[in-house]
């Protein structure tokens, strides 16, 4: 047997490699070759024997070894706020899953850095909480629950964050996100963020932020306050979705269930109810700040009793269940706004009040009111508003559906 230059014959072994007819342009000769009976080309090739671990980049190259990687490690947490602390500290080090007490009530009494309960997250930390409950001591200092740094990923799972308080004054970050605070990646499945308090940096349950995304799951936000924009979310990172989640019984100066600024927001089989605005958008409102366009899609979604409470200023009134303004897009499909009221003095649009882009597709408003006609839909008379019904219905709105709307809302019947 011929074994080629070079390579001890303990460590060659030959195999047979069969090239057919679409390889033959491949930069290897076929000279001395055989063929087999369908026209291809067998020829014998060397293969060197590597040993275990290790890998051969190429035929006749020095083998390297391939690097182990760490696993992130899983660290049970016992039913103690100081164990849930020093376990967020050692997942920061270089990621980790953590495990914690099933239904233990996890209780912080004091900031574990500035104006946030725990630790700020900067590594990719999953934290399965078995229905546990992560909440601030009644009576403590300000802080809020849970930072997510911009290089910080955090996930959440069966768990709820409560009685969080980020209103201890100061610059945005530290005024916002009562209950969770993000600029990096946020995932949640199955959380109930409630009873959680923001201060004008807005955001009373959650607030995401700059390049921030986010995805809730199967969860509840609900029974947020703040004195700022955004009772229940705070969409003001690059984009977020939400699934099959309910955002109930917020408060707000505007947007009581969701301020989306800027943000692509999208909603499905959401349930946005029972929230309250003082001045515009009782369930959502959507906007546009700078260069970001915010963008909302609501896909069978339910927007009902939510409420306008009082009047804000100029424009920016009204919209009991939606508020579109300042290049912001918003389009609903297979969807309902249904029983929401803009109750403030003067204030109109009980369903939608819309100064932007608004499509609906097989969408039903219906049962709306407002103080000033129309209490269905109000389109703004401007270049920039845009209203279209797509198989879509507007009907039984008090005391009109579309009649008194400074620009038109075309297929709109009263």
């Amino acid at each position: 047997m011929n074994r080629p230059r070079g390579i001890p014959f303990q460590q060659a072994h030959w195999f047979e490699c069969k090239q057919f007819n679409a390889e033959l342009a491949a930069p290897w000769t076929t000279q001395g070759a055989r063929h087999d009976s369908r026209g291809g080309v067998v020829r014998r090739i060397p293969m060197l024997w590597v040993p275990a671990g290790t890998a051969a980049l190429a035929v006749g190259l020095t083998a390297v070894p391939i690097p182990a990687v760490a696993a992130a490690p899983t660290i049970q947490v016992t039913c103690s706020s100081h164990a849930l602390v020093a376990a967020i500290d050692e997942a920061n080090k270089k990621g980790g899953t953590l495990e914690l007490a099933p239904r233990c009530r996890y209780v912080l009494s004091k900031a574990a850095a500035d104006t946030t309960g725990l630790p700020p997250i900067r590594n990719t930390v999953v934290v399965r909480g078995h229905d546990a409950t992560i909440a601030r001591a009644e009576g403590s200092a300000h802080f809020r629950i849970f930072y997510v740094e911009d290089s910080g990923s955090l996930h959440l799972q069966d768990l709820t964050v409560t009685k969080g308080n980020a209103n201890g004054g100061g610059a945005p970050a530290f005024t916002s996100g009562g209950g969770i605070y993000s600029a990096g990646d946020l995932g949640l499945d199955h959380v109930s963020v409630i009873g959680n308090t923001a201060g004008d940096g807005g955001g009373g349950g959650v607030a995401t932020v700059g390049k921030g995304t986010a995805t809730i799951d199967r969860s509840r936000i609900s029974g947020n306050i703040t004195t700022g924009v955004a009772g229940g979310i705070a969409a003001e990172g690059r984009s977020m979705t939400v699934n099959d989640s309910q955002i109930s019984f917020n408060t707000a100066k505007a947007g009581g269930g969701i301020h989306n600024t800027g943000a692509t927001l999208v909603l499905k089989k959401g349930d946005i109810r029972g929230n309250n605005a003082l001045e515009y958008g009782g369930a959502i409102a959507n906007l546009s700040v700078g260069p970001s366009s915010g963008i909302l899609r609501m896909y069978s979604t339910e927007i009902r009793f939510n409420n306008v409470l009082g009047t804000g200023s100029g424009i920016f009134t009204g919209g009991g269940g939606v508020f579109n303004y300042s290049r912001g897009t918003v389009q609903a499909s297979d969807s309902t706004v249904s029983n929401n009221r803009s109750d403030g003095p003067g204030t109109s649009g009980g369903g939608i009040k819309n100064f932007a882009t608004v499509q609906l597709i097989r969408t039903k408003v219906m049962n709306n009111a407002a103080v000033v006609a129309p209490g269905g839909i109000d389109n703004g008379n401007n270049p920039g508003s845009t209203m279209a019904l797509v198989s879509s219905t507007v009907q039984s709105n008090d005391d009109t559906n579309c009649k008194g709307s400074a620009g038109a809302v075309p297929g709109c019947k009263d």
